[in-house]
Formats: structure tokens, C-alpha cells, sequence
């Protein structure tokens, strides 16, 4: 029985991998397009506006995407209250995987003093 159990998990698992990449895709679509545009590269009129990173050339690690997408940077709004944790890492997973093409970059020695979305919520 565990092994039948333990098998449908495994089984499971990339579709709901795909699942999270199209909700970070539309989450990114809807709340992210208007500045950083479709490519991510903030050549929006918005985008201009604002200074809006171009995402696809960012030198931010996974880790502190998550950090400015719940907290928010500069003109940036942050998400944190209108985000679950899971969506944040969707629509970082997602600029990871579809916009910036060479990934995460190595995480650094210092991280920034900004605290996980877990510990800001409460």
C-alpha cells in the first residue's frame, strides 16, 4: 500500500509542477506585465516610468526575488499581503525558468535584512 501511495505521489508531481508554472504565469501576466512587460525587460510605459529591472538580466538570487516581490523595492508595491507564499514562488519560478534565461544565479554570502514573508506576516 505504501508503495502504490508513494508511486501516485511521484506520479503527480510534474503535474503539479506545471500547475505552479502557469499560476505564475498568469499571476506575472495580470500584476507584473504593466511595468516589466511581457519579456520582463520594463520596457513599458509604465515600466520607464518607474524604473522597472529588466528581469531578464536581474543579478537578484531566488532568494531575494521572493523578498522584493513580498516586500516590494523602490516603486515597487510589495505583494506579501495580497500574495500567498505559494504565488510568490510561482511568479519567481516562473521569471526564473521562462524570462530570465539562465536561472537562478548562486546564492550570495550576505543575504539582504529583509525578513522571510513567514516571519513579516506575522
Amino acid at each position: 500500500m505504501r508503495r502504490r501511495a508513494l508511486l501516485a505521489a511521484l506520479l503527480l508531481l510534474p503535474a503539479l509542477a506545471r500547475a505552479g508554472e502557469a499560476e505564475g504565469e498568469q499571476l506575472f501576466l495580470r500584476k507584473c506585465q504593466a511595468c516589466h512587460g511581457a519579456d520582463g525587460g520594463g520596457d513599458m510605459p509604465l515600466g520607464r516610468a518607474t524604473a522597472a529591472p529588466d528581469l531578464r538580466t536581474s543579478p537578484l538570487t531566488e532568494a531575494e526575488m521572493e523578498k522584493v516581490v513580498f516586500a516590494g523595492r523602490g516603486k515597487m508595491m510589495a505583494f506579501g499581503r495580497r500574495f500567498s507564499a505559494e504565488q510568490i514562488d510561482d511568479v519567481v519560478e516562473y521569471v526564473l525558468k521562462k524570462i530570465r534565461p539562465g536561472g537562478p544565479v548562486p546564492r550570495r554570502a550576505v543575504e539582504p535584512k529583509v525578513p522571510p514573508p513567514e516571519q513579516a506576516a506575522q
